[in-house]
């Protein structure tokens, strides 16, 4: 078995296949482990045995030779494209070794350098000019990362391209995304609102991750670039003063008030509460209006021709009173007066006194006849007869022992 058997003379021989060799018994075939049999098999790497054969598995930075029983030095610096970019690549067995430039450092993974050397960032390039200079250093990252046009050296003549977000150098530098960079450690983002001081005028600058964002001051709005606060013309706005007439300002505006309005804590004119104030003269009362104010009065009592005192009404002169006969002024108020005969009930109302009711009527009373202001009656009291007439009559006694007591009263 995994061999061929050959006749000899006399005899016979087993040859085995290759990978095989001859059992104690010489009649068999087994399996040679040349990992273990064999020496010299698989240098830089570890050898596995199989059936009939061997495989050699390389250690990294090694690959199998060319007749597959040893692992050969892997020359990186050849092999990988971009291996050590911005540096020099050496390479050694089983490895390789990034050297970097001045100003520049060499990544985590030892496989590239990083340009940290600081330099002008410009915000143009036009015919190979590099114009319009950011106020702080950047570095090549820094710059191009952040919508930089171009960058140079400190202390170098020529200045360099920044390359465009798609292009394979832009990827290389600051990764998938604008506003981040490809550092020592990996991605990372970039603070906008340091590299660029001037970020955000009249506003503040606060970074987001990849970009940032500007929030304007009071009186300011963003500009269409989105990098800068502009001036706000409030006065665009309708009645933005109210009382007044509005006149913009850079971040404000005021309000030139009517007269009884001032400014308010907005700037908007507001009406002034002038009873709190000096204007207030009124000798009474101050009521305050929409921009104004007037003094005010009890009642019985007006405003006087200088609009601060108050004088007294004479109701009597208006139709006001109600008074059926006669109306008497009095300081702040007026009462009716009411004639002879009559009484006042109310204010401004006159009734009838009946004197039949008034006056206690004796015994004896033959008639009481009683008119609007004039009563009349006459009574036998013994010898006396009475006569009584109210308002413009004159009361007459007479005695007399013969007058009949049924005979009429004279009237």
């Amino acid at each position: 078995m995994n061999a061929r058997c050959r006749n000899t003379p006399g005899s016979f021989l087993c040859e085995c296949l290759p990978g095989y060799t001859q059992s104690s018994d010489r009649m068999n075939c087994r399996d040679l482990d040349e990992c273990t049999e064999m020496s010299g098999l698989c240098r830089n790497g570890y050898c596995i045995n199989t059936d009939g054969s061997f495989q050699c598995n390389c250690r990294e930075g090694y690959r199998l030779s060319r007749n597959t029983d040893s692992c050969e030095d892997i020359n990186e610096c050849r092999t990988i494209e971009n291996l050590c970019a911005n540096g020099r690549c050496i390479n050694e067995e089983g490895s390789f070794r990034c050297v970097c430039p001045p100003g520049y450092v060499l990544t985590m993974d030892g496989r590239r350098c990083i340009d940290l050397r600081q330099g002008n960032c410009y915000r143009q390039f036009e015919r190979g000019l590099c114009l319009n200079p950011r106020p702080v250093n950047h570095t090549l990252t820094q710059c191009c990362c952040t919508g930089g046009a171009a960058w140079s050296y400190v202390g170098s003549e020529l200045c360099e391209v920044c390359p465009i977000p798609g292009e394979r150098r832009y990827q290389e530098i600051c990764g998938s995304d604008p506003g981040r960079q490809v550092g020592p450690s990996g991605e990372q983002d970039l603070n906008e609102c340091m590299l660029e001081p001037d970020l955000c005028k009249n506003g503040r600058c606060i970074n987001t991750d990849g970009s940032f964002r500007c929030e304007c001051l009071p009186g300011y709005e963003l500009n269409s670039t989105g990098r800068s606060c502009v001036d706000k013309d409030e006065c665009r706005v309708a009645s933005v003063c109210g009382e007044g007439e509005c006149s913009n300002t850079n971040g404000s505006f005021s309000c030139d008030c009517k007269a009884g309005f001032a400014p308010g804590p907005s700037e908007v004119c507001e009406d002034i509460d002038e009873c709190v104030t000096q204007a207030n003269k009124c000798a009474f009362r101050c009521a305050n209006t929409v921009g104004s104010f007037k003094c005010v009065c009890p009642m019985g009592y007006q405003v006087a021709a200088d609009g601060i005192h108050c004088e007294d009404v004479d109701e009597c002169l208006t139709s006001t009173h109600g008074c059926p006969y006669a109306c008497k002024n009095l300081v702040g108020s007026f009462m009716c007066i009411c004639p002879e005969g009559y009484r006042e009930a109310g204010r401004d109302r006159c009734i009838d006194i009946d004197e039949c009711l008034r006056f206690a009527v004796p015994a004896g009373v033959r008639t009481c006849r009683g008119a609007s202001g004039v009563t009349a009656h006459r009574v036998t009291l013994g010898q006396r007869t009475a006569r009584a007439a109210s308002t413009s009559a004159r009361t007459t006694v007479t005695r007399s022992s013969s007058l009949d007591a049924a005979s009429p009263l004279p009237m």
